[in-house]
Order: structure tokens, then C-alpha cells, then sequence
């Protein structure tokens, strides 16, 4: 009974030990059953709504007709009188149509003012300078600059695989050099004359 009475008191200083030692945990993963198909989609609630919504067009549209056939009867048509005179008046008095005018001419004079204005920037002189420093980059890199558009050369003249007459001197399939580069580079121009 001694020995026994050590273990459970041991037992106990151990799980109240545990007790103290344990950190505190809050799950905040959504309920398992919130992945059942059943629980995510309430179908009864859909239908009534549905039904709801088919009964308020039905009506809507039933108010509608009805409403149609009676603005067609000549019973309930609105009766002009002759003795009620004619509104020349604007809407609102004398005061809203001054109002209103003076509104008008002030959008008037704005755009106006608007439409006459000269621009303060002049976006030609921007486009001219951006040419000269392209221009001057090109002098200056050794290789052509990546990010500048190329500045295309005019086509070539169209080559032909006929042969050429004697006498006859086309243009020079090596561009347009000087016989003394064609001779340092080994090149052949034909017979001066020809």
C-alpha cells in the first residue's frame, strides 16, 4: 500500500506537472463539416428565393398589361382643357433661368479661353533634340546602341542572274568604292571604260 500510495502521488505530480507546462492552443481551422457538399449549399433557400423572385416578375408583369390597356382606353385619357392657359414660363421661375444663363456663358468663356490657349511646351523642339543626341550617340559608340531604333539604309537595287552585255556597266555588286579600296581589297572593277 506504501509503494502503491508513492506511484499514484508520483502519477499525479506528473500530470500536474504536464498541466503547467501545457501551451495554450486555439484551433481556428474551419469545422470538417464545412467541406460537406450538402452543408455549403442551401438548396431550400435557393429555391424559395427563386419561386420569390417568379412570382414578383408574374406580378410585375400582369401590373404592367394591365396598366397598358388601361392608358389605351380613350375613357382614361387626360382631357385637354381649353381654358387652362399654357406654361411660356420656365421651370422654376425667372431666378433658375438667369441662373441657368449665367451658367451657360461662364462654360462658354472657359472653353473659350480654353480653345485659344497656346501650349506651353513645344513637343517638336523635344522631338528635334532627341534626334541630334541619337544622332551624336551613334558617332561616338563603336558598336550600334542597342536600345536606339536602326537607322534603315535605302534598299539595294535589285540583282539580276542575267549576264551583263559588253559595254554595258550596272551597278557595283561591292557598293560603291573607289577602284584603290577594290584593289587593296583584292577586287576586280573591269576595264577602265568599259
Amino acid at each position: 500500500k506504501v509503494c502503491a500510495a508513492r506511484v499514484r502521488k508520483r502519477y499525479e505530480e506528473q500530470r500536474a506537472q504536464r498541466l503547467r507546462d501545457m501551451k495554450g492552443v486555439v484551433d481556428s481551422a474551419p469545422p470538417q463539416v464545412m467541406g460537406l457538399r450538402h452543408l455549403k449549399t442551401n438548396w431550400k433557400k435557393a429555391e424559395t428565393l427563386g419561386q420569390r423572385y417568379d412570382a414578383i416578375e408574374r406580378d410585375n408583369r400582369h401590373l404592367l398589361s394591365h396598366m397598358s390597356s388601361i392608358g389605351a382606353r380613350r375613357d382614361y385619357a387626360v382631357q385637354k382643357s381649353r381654358s387652362l392657359p399654357l406654361l411660356r414660363d420656365p421651370p422654376g421661375g425667372p431666378v433658375r433661368q438667369r441662373e441657368a444663363d449665367r451658367i451657360n456663358e461662364a462654360n462658354a468663356l472657359m472653353l473659350k479661353r480654353l480653345q485659344s490657349m497656346q501650349a506651353e511646351y513645344r513637343t517638336s523642339d523635344w522631338e528635334d533634340q532627341y534626334r541630334r543626341s541619337q544622332s551624336y550617340v551613334r558617332i561616338r559608340c563603336e558598336y550600334p546602341p542597342p536600345l536606339l531604333p536602326r537607322v534603315r539604309s535605302p534598299p539595294a537595287p535589285a540583282r539580276s542572274s542575267l549576264t551583263r552585255l559588253p559595254g554595258s556597266r550596272g551597278p557595283d555588286p561591292r557598293g560603291d568604292l573607289a577602284d584603290e579600296e577594290l584593289l587593296e581589297l583584292g577586287g576586280f572593277r573591269g576595264p577602265p571604260g568599259a
